[in-house]
């Protein structure tokens, strides 16, 4: 977990607001160049992921943890909704209902060290979400249905719903400059929300931050309390250019021309999109109106998110 905070932390340099990064996708995108480049290229791709003096051996078994983790945290199997089967590879449906962008194949090809390609959809995203469609009648227990002002910016307030969950207990940790609280969302699954304890504070927070050591610790000593939630609906896109590792890796035009040739049949690009969001659902149309339907996506559990703390009576 450490070692994919600091990546996290290193590509986003200089972060002012609130994002949400999966260094899980950066790192599947990142494979099919370590699987197809020379032994030196592979020791500077090792010793950009902060595993200086890792050996070609060390990488390969990285790669093959990673997805050994996915395997045994994520069941694959098919959804149904409002009486519709959804079988087929479709963007908006992993959205909205939380499939998997891995498929079983792609995961065991990576278990044998056999990878062949990682089954991009047609604009070349790997999709990795959970949902909370299903989730929140056990997750959240009590749903507040008042608006409060809640604050994007020091001078910009906008009104919006809550969502409450109280009287339960959760993972809880604090340092003098984050609280963190864990959520969890399935047996070997949790969203874990880091809050700056300055308001507004997250950018200063993240400067002065260092390596992914202190969030770390946070998540590793976290103890059960009684913790408070409240959550406005909203959401948070990022997208990242991932140029600077390019830059530090020096991928030369002769290994895009094989990743090229051998996975996406075209330049591929590093830029990396990710997205929280939580949000309310009606489905009138679909004849289904159930004010405790709401919907959420989870890119990865690893989140630092500044608006959380200007729920100003209660920081969680």
């Amino acid at each position: 977990m450490q070692l994919e905070i600091e990546l996290a932390l290193r590509l986003f340099i200089n972060q002012k607001t609130a994002f949400v990064i999966s260094p899980v996708s950066i790192i599947l995108g990142i494979h099919p160049f370590f699987q197809n480049a020379n032994l030196e290229t592979r020791l500077r791709i090792a010793e950009f992921f902060l595993l200086e003096g890792a050996t070609d051996e060390d990488m390969s078994e990285y790669f093959i943890d990673l997805l050994s983790v996915i395997k045994a945290t994520r069941l694959r199997y098919n959804m149904h909704s409002h009486g519709r089967h959804f079988c087929e590879p479709n963007p908006n449906v992993y959205w909205r209902f939380g499939l998997h962008g891995l498929d079983e194949k792609v995961v065991n090809d990576f278990l044998s060290t056999k990878l062949k390609f990682i089954e991009f959809e047609p604009e070349d995203k790997i999709i990795n979400s959970i949902t909370y469609s299903q989730l929140f009648d056990e997750i959240f227990h009590t749903f507040s249905q008042s608006k409060r002002d809640f604050y994007i910016t020091k001078n910009s307030p906008q009104m919006k719903g809550f969502i409450q969950f109280t009287d339960a207990q959760h993972n809880f940790s604090e340092n003098d400059t984050f609280q963190m609280v864990e959520i969890k969302m399935r047996v070997h699954v949790s969203l874990q929300i880091f809050l700056p304890k300055t308001r507004f504070g997250l950018e200063d927070a993240l400067n002065n931050l260092g390596d992914g050591e202190q969030l770390y610790n946070l998540i590793n000593t976290a103890q059960e309390k009684y913790v408070n939630i409240r959550l406005p609906r909203f959401a948070v896109n990022t997208e990242t250019d991932l140029g600077s590792f390019v830059k530090s890796v020096e991928f030369d035009k002769e290994l895009y021309g094989i990743v090229s040739k051998n996975y996406s049949e075209k330049t591929p690009n590093f830029v990396h999109k990710a997205q929280f969001e939580l949000t309310f659902v009606n489905n009138e149309k679909l004849e289904d109106i159930d004010d405790k339907n709401y919907d959420g996506l989870v890119d990865y559990p690893y989140y630092i998110i500044d608006q959380f703390i200007l729920a100003r009576n209660s920081s969680f």
